[in-house]
């Protein structure tokens, strides 16, 4: 596999053969062999991105670290030999869905490592962070919480802040990263609204009032108790 440890162009569409006269079906045999292999676990390929994003956040990361959550559905309508495809949303819509957490450095937005990813199939879930195939899919949110709380343990030395997109807007899941002690940022929708302190209010007025209340730094500028460096509609905190 060192031999495949070289710098790919950012055009190249995967991985590409190596200049050493064999050809690129060889080198793909190769590659299948040691992925076929059972000893070769996900687990044990993830002990190596967990060991870069130690040194990588440690080498670009100040006060936090960011990390993002995202999936991307794969359309494989027309390869009929992939038995474990699933039907993501509509008749046409048929291949699998890839769900990665992006570590990203707090200093200047740059990638570091995705040291958790999940390929969703018919059969299951496989997931980087465990051996074995899920048989079932949990729910979107719930499995979500279980990755943040398995990104936590190794301790990456800065605290992680969990990004999400408004697939995320949910306060119940809210509430319970908060009393798991973890801080996170979701873009929600602007009219939600939500019971709080025993009153049914909008999720966005209790942000703004959030951001009243305590200082907050948003595009370099910062803010006090009652001035808003930025106003983003559907944006909730911790």
């Amino acid at each position: 596999m060192e031999a495949h440890s070289n710098g790919t162009s950012a055009l190249a569409a995967g991985v590409k053969a190596l200049f050493d006269g064999t050809q690129a079906a060889s080198h793909a045999q190769a590659l299948w062999r040691f992925l076929a292999n059972e000893a070769v676990t996900p687990e044990r390929l993830t002990g190596p991105l967990l060991a870069l994003a130690h040194a990588a956040v440690e080498e670009s990361c100040d006060a936090y670290v960011l990390s993002v959550h995202d999936g991307s559905r794969i359309n494989d309508r027309t390869h009929d030999s992939k038995k474990d495809r699933k039907q993501l949303t509509h008749a046409t819509d048929v291949g699998y869905e890839l769900q990665s957490s992006l570590l990203v450095s707090d200093r200047d937005g740059a990638p570091l490592v995705a040291p958790a990813q999940n390929w969703v199939t018919a059969e299951g879930v496989w997931q980087s962070r465990q051996g074995g195939l899920v048989p079932e899919e949990p729910s979107h949110l719930d499995e979500l919480m279980e990755r943040m709380t398995w990104l936590e343990q190794p301790g990456f030395g800065r605290p992680l802040v969990h990004i999400i997109d408004r697939e995320a807007d949910s306060v119940g899941h809210w509430r319970q990263w908060s009393e798991a002690d973890q801080l996170w940022l979701v873009r929600i929708k602007a009219g939600s609204t939500m019971r709080f302190q025993g009153r049914r209010c909008k999720a966005e007025a209790e942000c703004l009032e959030f951001q009243r209340a305590r200082e907050v730094v948003c595009d370099g500028k910062t803010g006090g108790p009652g001035q808003h460096p930025a106003t983003t509609s559907g944006a909730a905190v911790r």
